[in-house]
């Protein structure tokens, strides 16, 4: 008999493979039942080797119970806790229904870190010719008409957001322009983490840590432990359970706006119920 953890993991893996609208409840209905038989006809196999091969598949692609259990013995916090924050940053969803990471692409992040990079002779001209410029424009009025021409994609202010699968169409887009910029511009999993941050995360490089992030949950969750663990005061507030702290440093001195502080109060609730449910 399978958990309802578990199923939620099989019903994942149906929804990315051959299901994409698929509910993921935990309860193996119609729906889910329908969905396996589409994976055995699809893969010419019978029910008990698809089960297995989509719990393989979930293995390698998804955090389980322990996953947590153990991120939350190394911060040395609850496991509400952990949970909290994968529930509050990631929506419940790490990766969109196509498969691909869920991302989040910030134009103020690319106005920011390509304007560092176009110190680099080799970026500039090629920003330049892009942007069908002569290669001697100085930096900043290349960076002027970026702005000018797609202000959704490079712009001193927020904003410019599409959501969903339209978040990797403004990432590509910015990677034309230079790989490294962009992708230290976007935030990656479930855990929402600045490409920027990749050295927190034992990355060398923000496209590393993009691709890494793209691959698992488990490559999400180590990158969630590290980078909460090489920031003292996110990791001493997380302790102390003191979520107005927690927030404004993973989320910036504007977190009240969304109410993280208040919406990771909630969620650590909830999963302090289910773990003492649970035990």
């Amino acid at each position: 008999m399978m958990s309802k953890s578990e199923n939620k993991q099989l019903q994942r893996a149906l929804r990315e493979t051959v299901a994409p609208n698929i509910t993921v409840d935990g309860v193996l209905g119609d729906q889910t039942n329908k969905a396996l038989a589409k994976y055995c006809l699809v893969h010419g196999v019978s029910d008990h080797k698809a089960k297995e091969m989509l719990k393989q598949y979930a293995e390698m692609r998804y955090v389980n119970d322990e996953a947590f259990r153990q991120a939350a013995v190394i911060l040395n916090v609850p496991e509400s806790y952990v949970r909290a924050i994968a529930e509050v940053e990631s929506a419940g969803e790490s990766f969109l229904k196509d498969g691909r990471v869920k991302i989040l692409f910030e134009r103020h992040w690319f106005y920011r870190k390509l304007k560092e990079a176009l110190v680099s002779k080799e970026v500039h001209n090629h920003v330049a010719n892009r942007l069908k410029m002569p290669v001697a424009t100085p930096g900043d009025l290349l960076l002027a008409a970026f702005v000018n021409g797609y202000p959704n994609i490079c712009n001193p202010e927020r904003g410019g957001y599409k959501g969903g699968e339209a978040e990797h169409d403004r990432l590509n887009f910015a990677m034309e322009f230079d790989i490294e910029a962009a992708c230290q511009a976007a935030s990656y999993g479930g855990y929402q983490i600045m490409g920027f941050n990749h050295k927190f995360c034992g990355y060398s490089s923000a496209k590393e840590m993009m691709l890494a992030l793209a691959a698992s949950e488990s490559k999400q969750l180590l990158a969630l432990v590290a980078f909460i663990k090489a920031n003292p005061h996110i990791h001493n507030a997380l302790k102390r359970g003191d979520w107005a702290k927690v927030a404004e440093g993973y989320n910036g001195k504007a977190y009240k706006e969304n109410q993280y502080d208040t919406k990771l109060a909630v969620a650590e609730k909830k999963w302090l119920k289910w773990a003492n449910e649970a035990a």
